[in-house]
């Protein structure tokens, strides 16, 4: 039964503020989405006496959750995951939607959901957009202006005198969007698509994934090893990058999906991203068949972590990197559980 759960830090962790990565989004006050597998056999624990688990959704309130972001007021954005390999005869809901949940009287369990999102497929990542991040219109004005959003204590929706459009990004296995709520009421009005993939590739989880905002407002994103297929990644400008068989790429673009650049390559499937306090970009990606572990990558622009596809999935060819053991690659900072799928710093 898959949950989602949130991590409540019960004391001060004696740590200097963003001098670590935390996996599965370990954070002061954060969600992490946990296995069916591991929710059957027994409850997630805390190996730290200092943090709290607890349980914030379950089915039905959500199916398969497979990313979660938390927006200022608290409110849990959730992707409900219903078509990534659904069993045969599968009664849920036909397509991927995101959810808006909510804890409307503070016993931190979701009482409150809002369909945010519908009609998705192979929908891997979601972000609210970040308070600081400035977007702009189809004329490059920028659009947060002077309104002020007023959050009422006991309301968990906003309060606006003046509403401000909502940005929410959404990443599927072919394409990254931008939908906005233009009204307030938690529901997307308008959806731009900002960057897409052209392939003949289509494995659920190996596409386009994972967002982080660097402090000068650029997006990155990965996109997996896609099984060797030849692709071309657009951006909004028309810009192409194409490529086919050398593994994974982390890219960089502006948040309307202009500027599209590739950043680093050499990866299986760098399927989350984030920026430390210093400006260092982190990765996790997972490992391919046959040359584990999983990796925790600090990603440089021009980097090559190693891996090449057209060098055989198993990962083994003697041209194949995984810890900088081929001049000219990088190693990684150290090895992670099987298949990490979130990442905090």
């Amino acid at each position: 039964m898959p949950h989602v759960v949130s991590i409540t830090n019960l004391g001060s962790l004696g740590m200097t503020p963003f001098r670590f990565v935390f996996f599965a989004l370990l954070a002061l006050r954060s969600f992490v989405v946990v296995s069916a597998a591991t929710a059957q056999d027994e409850p997630p624990r805390s190996l730290d006496p200092r943090l709290k688990i607890e349980l914030f959704a379950e089915n039905p309130q959500i199916a398969t959750p497979t990313g979660i972001d938390v927006d200022h007021a608290g409110r849990v954005w959730a992707i409900e995951s219903n078509t990534h390999f659904p069993p045969e005869g599968y009664q849920g809901h036909p397509t991927d939607r995101v959810l808006v949940m909510a804890d409307t009287d503070g016993d931190h369990r979701a009482d409150k959901i809002t369909v945010f999102r519908d009609g998705l497929t192979h929908t891997m990542s979601i972000a609210v957009k970040p308070v600081w991040l400035e977007m702009v219109d189809g004329r490059g004005l920028k659009v947060e202006g002077k309104n002020e959003t007023k959050l009422l204590s006991s309301d968990p929706q906003p309060s606006t005198v003046n509403h401000r459009p909502f940005y929410v990004f959404i990443a599927t296995r072919r394409e990254l969007l931008l939908c906005t709520d233009t009204d307030g009421d938690l529901k997307c009005d308008e959806t731009k698509r900002l960057v897409h993939l052209e392939t003949t590739g289509n494995y659920p989880h190996n596409g386009l994934a994972g967002f982080a905002f660097d402090a000068l407002g650029n997006m990155f994103f990965g996109f997996g090893e896609n099984l060797g297929a030849d692709y071309k990644i657009i951006g909004s400008d028309g810009t192409t990058l194409s490529g086919g068989g050398e593994g994974g790429n982390v890219y960089r673009c502006r948040p309307d999906g202009s500027k599209l650049e590739r950043w680093a390559t050499g990866f299986w499937n760098p399927h989350a991203s984030c920026f430390d306090a210093f400006g260092r970009l982190f990765t996790l990606d997972n490992d391919p068949d046959s040359r584990p572990p999983c990796r925790l990558l600090h990603i440089i622009p021009g980097g090559d972590y190693g891996y090449k596809f057209r060098n055989g999935r198993k990962g083994t060819h003697p041209f194949t990197s995984w810890n900088g053991e081929i001049p000219g690659t990088l190693p990684m900072v150290s090895g992670t559980g099987e298949a990490p799928s979130g990442i905090v710093c």
